[in-house]
């Protein structure tokens, strides 16, 4: 059984780290997009820090009001459409 299992969890492993670089390095652009749409309705908000990990990218924008920050995640980690939430700051 021991065979079977080392090959398998190494295998599972090397997928969710290969998703977790996807997370962190891919282009995501329309998140981005999403983000600054979210920060300000009314005016053009500039991107002054950005944070990106496997977990959730977090988007500060400086706005007329001030820094905002909008926080994007995937619902179940690794797999599902970015959902972001903004939050003052």
């Amino acid at each position: 059984m021991k065979r079977f299992i080392r090959p398998i969890l190494s295998v599972l492993l090397l997928v969710l780290t290969a998703l977790g670089l996807h997370n962190v390095y891919a282009d995501h652009t329309l998140v981005e997009e999403r983000a600054k749409a979210l920060a300000c309705d009314t005016c053009t908000p500039s991107l002054s820090q950005l944070g990106k990990s496997p977990i959730s990218h977090q988007y500060f924008f400086a706005t007329p009001s001030g820094t905002v920050m909008v926080e994007c995640k995937r619902p179940f980690i690794f797999f599902g459409t970015y959902e972001c939430q903004r939050s003052g700051h």
